[in-house]
């Protein structure tokens, strides 16, 4: 009440003492609730940036909200430089940020000594943009480059505002940096346990088919005794066999190969799954003669858009691990349908199950069935069809039958345009 006193004295009234107290305080007052907005709006700024980096995906999604969010502070364009092969290297900017010999020069020397540079600054000060380090723990991870705009510089709170998002993005872009360099690792560390893997076990499964081949064939060949028809027939097919045994070996390595340098592309097209299933058939060969195998498919099923070689050797694979884990009198049954707008397949058997114990693992890399009595195989089946199916971006699972054996099911997208 006082203050609004002092503020409607006419001309003639007196200003005594206690004046002069109160509008120093409503002055003080006013400052206060001034500073109090900045704060609030700075905190509100920086705490919006936080929840933004908390959802971005990958480091270009970093990049991007750290742009965005400059932008929508302070109004200017900006550039994110980082490290690569000993020089920087522009991994973010916004368009029509200017560039150039001297705005290189200058994101160069900040990067180099961890102190600004360029515009407003002493140092390459005419260059159009000003760039300051991203530090992180005393280590320049990066530059940030902000265009400048003559006569309108930074007022402190505006200064604060922007070291503030300064440390949170070098925070982040550490984060997804470190992120980067332990997948390296894990991959360099994976592909050196699977090269050593697969040299161990080539050893081992290379050696069954190639001696039943060479077997039969020497048989064959044989001058000594002459062969009878089925006897002849029987060695033929045992050779006919083990090369098919062989070929799916070799195209399972081959596979993984692949996959593990990151070759494996979709070739899609629409795809009857009446003709992938035959073709899955027909690559069994003699390993499916006298097992019974029945396929349930939908006389009204669309083409599904499929890779197909690479669903073919898919459910090669399924088949051949229900043929293997089931007694030969038991049969193996494909049924599919399409539930919420997906292909299912499933492939049932009546065999021995998945143990429990293996539930967890059976989809590594060779891992074989802890109770399995087979030693045929690398235990890279389950893999690749993983790897095969989510390429597709699809889904596999393998559960127990409840009438014994197991159920394998993958489920993949109808249309191609949802796999863009």
């Amino acid at each position: 009440m006082h203050f609004f006193e002092v503020y409607n004295k006419t001309g003639g009234a007196g200003f005594s003492p206690n004046d002069l107290k109160y509008s120093l305080a409503a002055a003080q007052i006013a400052s206060l609730a001034i500073q109090n907005s900045l704060t609030y709006g700075k905190l509100s700024a920086l705490a919006a940036f936080s929840q933004s980096l908390a959802l971005a995906g990958d480091l270009e999604q970093v990049l991007e909200v750290v742009g965005h969010h400059l932008e929508i502070n302070f109004h200017r364009g900006s550039v994110i430089l980082l490290p690569a092969d000993k020089e920087l290297m522009r991994r973010f900017q916004t368009p029509g940020f200017p560039v150039g010999s001297r705005e290189n020069e200058a994101a160069l020397w900040c990067w180099e000594h961890g102190q600004e540079a360029g515009a407003s600054t002493a140092v390459l000060s005419d260059a159009n943009a000003y760039y300051l380090p991203l530090n992180v723990r005393s280590q320049v991870i990066g530059v940030l480059g902000l265009e400048f705009l003559p006569g309108a510089w930074f007022p402190v709170s505006q200064r604060e505002l922007l070291a503030g998002l300064i440390g949170q993005s070098a925070l982040a872009i550490e984060r997804w940096l470190l992120e980067r360099k332990v997948r390296r690792l894990r991959f360099l560390d994976e592909s050196d346990r699977v090269q050593n893997a697969l040299l161990a076990a080539i050893s081992h499964e290379v050696r069954a088919p190639l001696a039943a081949i060479t077997a039969a064939v020497s048989g064959l060949l044989s001058p000594a005794v002459p062969l009878e028809k089925p006897l002849e027939q029987r060695l033929l097919r045992t050779a006919e066999s083990e090369v098919k045994r062989l070929y799916r070996l070799m195209n399972n390595l081959l596979s993984v190969t692949r996959l593990q340098a990151g070759a494996t592309r979709l070739k899609l097209e629409p795809c009857d799954l009446s003709d992938v299933v035959g073709a899955a058939l027909e690559e069994l060969g003699t390993s499916a003669d006298g097992r019974q195998i029945s396929t349930e498919i939908p006389q009204d099923l669309p083409l599904i858009s499929m890779d197909f070689v690479l669903i073919t050797q898919v459910l090669v694979n399924l088949f051949t691990n229900a043929l293997k884990f089931s007694p030969f009198n038991q049969p193996v049954r494909l049924h599919s349908q399409i539930v919420n707008d997906k292909l299912e397949v499933k492939i049932v058997d009546r065999g021995v199950g998945i143990p429990e114990a293996d539930f967890d693992r059976v989809f590594q890399k060779f891992h074989r069935l802890s109770q399995s009595n087979s030693a045929d195989g690398l235990g890279l089946g389950l893999s690749i069809c993983k790897e095969f199916v989510e390429t597709h971006r699809g889904r596999i699972t393998i559960e127990n039958n409840p009438e014994g054996g197991a159920i394998a099911t993958f489920v993949l997208p109808i249309h191609a345009a949802k796999l863009l």
